[in-house]
């Protein structure tokens, strides 16, 4: 019987042996001074500079992209474009201004394909304007241009700018790829607008994406942010082929519309094609409209099966849920339990949903129980308010004003609460 040896690599790790295996068979060695010297080329840096991109390692590919500048080595836009993905990554203004300088002068900044790069890092860094004016800036703007623009204000939750760029775009002649269209209709979403909804159906059927798959999964996750539950169903169950995506989004639909036990059963449902199999996120959906209905014995048996028998680590939106579900069924001392049981790193983030279920308790069971100040610090203000308004409940009006005091001293701001209607005549 032969055994296989299966061996698991940390991400640097395998960026580091494959950078080894590249210089060991890639690159020309020379003989120089009898001795032999191992060239580094640009193809083989650009290779290299491509694997840490696509592995996330920011600080890596920072690393290397200095290496080449101080040998001397030739810029071309594949090197720049694996850059700009990684300051989008990172998020930080400070790099991806420099980035962008160094671009500007190097000349690439008019190429296509960096265009809109540049417009996707300045967006994810958070200078929305600067995209903007960049973007602007560009004569002859192609549809990944267009997008990553569109794209930029619904990651700065400007959906409604997004849409009037849309139709900025629509109306230069200029067709929309697959990518705008989902994006497009993410900002439909996120505005809970049916009737902007309406219009960009309209150019999904002009240019042919009706039948096309993440196109239709777009569409099941818009309506159901829209609150049409009964037009999701309708787009699943015509589909004549269901992806992980299109279950996942079905899931959730359900699960954020109240609907608990539908949303299981259609996870049974979709457990019995064997072609498919659950990821985090679909799990993350079904624990939450477990959570939504109460479902505390089918959530745990879905929170065990999902380390068991899927082997998928639990993330903060797991437990998360968890704590949530067992906290508001009134199973505090579980709660506190499972809160105790979790990675130390994550668990000052699973204080907020236990104090809330606590605070709809209206604090009954909270005088012994309540977490000290510094289990629940961090740079929300909301653990805060929620532990001072427990503690005037209980009576506690010292501890009530040290939490209100303490968002003060640390120069926090509590966010106004808002809410959207909109009106069709």
């Amino acid at each position: 019987m032969k055994c296989a040896l299966v061996v698991s690599f940390h991400p640097q790790a395998l960026a580091s042996a494959l950078y080894q295996d590249v210089l060991a068979q890639l690159l020309p060695y020379s003989r120089v001074n009898r001795s032999i010297v191992l060239e580094r080329s640009a193809i083989t840096y650009t290779t290299i500079f491509g694997g840490y991109a696509k592995l996330g390692d920011c600080f890596m590919v920072l690393n290397l992209f200095n290496q080449i500048r101080l040998k001397q080595i030739g810029l071309d836009a594949i090197v720049f474009v694996n850059l700009i993905s990684s300051c989008a990554l990172l998020g930080r203004l400070l790099i991806a201004s420099s980035v962008l300088s160094l671009l500007i002068r190097n000349g690439f900044d008019c190429k296509p394909n960096v265009a809109a790069a540049v417009v996707n890092m300045l967006a994810k860094c958070g200078d929305i304007f600067s995209a903007r004016k960049f973007f602007d800036s560009v004569t002859n703007k192609d549809v990944l241009l267009w997008t990553s623009m569109i794209g930029g204000y619904v990651h700065a939750d400007l959906s409604r700018t997004a849409l009037d760029l849309f139709e900025d775009m629509i109306s230069t002649d200029l067709p929309p790829n697959k990518i705008t269209i989902i994006t497009i209709l993410s900002a439909c979403a996120a505005i809970g607008s049916l009737s902007a909804a309406e219009q960009i159906i309209e150019h999904i059927d002009a240019y042919g994406f009706q039948s096309d798959l993440q196109t239709q999964t777009s569409l099941i996750h818009m309506y159901c942010k829209c609150g049409s539950l009964e037009r999701a169903e309708e787009i699943f169950n015509a589909l004549s082929r269901k992806d992980l995506a299109a279950w996942s989004s079905m899931i959730n639909c359900y699960a954020f519309n109240g609907k608990g036990e539908e949303s299981l059963a259609l996870f049974k449902e979709m457990l019995k094609d064997k072609s498919i199999k659950p990821d985090a996120v679909v799990f993350t959906d079904v624990l939450s409209a477990c959570n939504h209905c109460g479902l505390v014995k089918e959530g745990l048996k879905c929170f065990t099966s999902m380390q068991l028998q899927y082997g998928i680590e639990p993330s903060k939106e797991h437990y998360s849920c968890m704590v949530d579900l067992l906290s508001r069924a009134g199973y505090i001392d579980s709660s506190l339990e499972f809160i105790g049981q979790v990675p130390v790193q994550l668990r000052s983030q699973l204080w907020s949903p236990f104090l809330s279920a606590l605070r709809a308790c209206n604090g009954a069971l909270g005088e012994n129980i309540l977490p000290s100040k510094w289990e629940v610090e961090g740079e929300s203000t909301g653990n805060h308010v929620l532990l001072a308004g427990i503690s005037a409940s209980l009576g506690k009006w010292k501890d009530a004003r040290d939490f209100r005091m303490s968002i003060d001293k640390r120069g926090l701001r509590k966010e106004a609460g808002w809410s959207r209607t909109e009106l069709y005549s």
